[in-house]
C-alpha cells in the first residue's frame, strides 16, 4: 500500500522559483512492461514484480539564475 501526495499538482516554488517535478510510482511486470499507479493504492504484486517511486522534487526559492542556465 502507498498514500502519497504531489502526484496531480507540483510542489511549489517560492519568491519566483519554479515548481518542482511531480512524484510518479509504477508497477513493473516480470515481462518489463509499466503501468502507472495513482497516489493512493493497494495491490498485490506477483513474484518478481517491483513497483518504482519517483518522489516529487522540492520547489525553487527566488528568481531563477538565467546565466547558469545557459540562457
Amino acid at each position: 500500500a502507498l498514500l502519497s501526495e504531489r502526484r496531480q499538482s507540483c510542489p511549489y516554488g517560492l519568491a519566483g522559483g519554479s515548481p518542482g517535478k511531480p512524484g510518479q510510482a509504477f508497477r513493473v511486470a516480470v515481462d518489463g512492461s509499466v503501468t502507472p499507479l495513482g497516489r493512493a493504492f493497494e495491490i498485490e504484486l506477483m513474484e518478481g514484480e517491483q513497483i518504482v517511486v519517483e518522489t516529487p522534487g522540492g520547489g525553487g526559492f527566488g528568481e531563477p539564475d538565467v546565466e547558469a542556465q545557459g540562457g
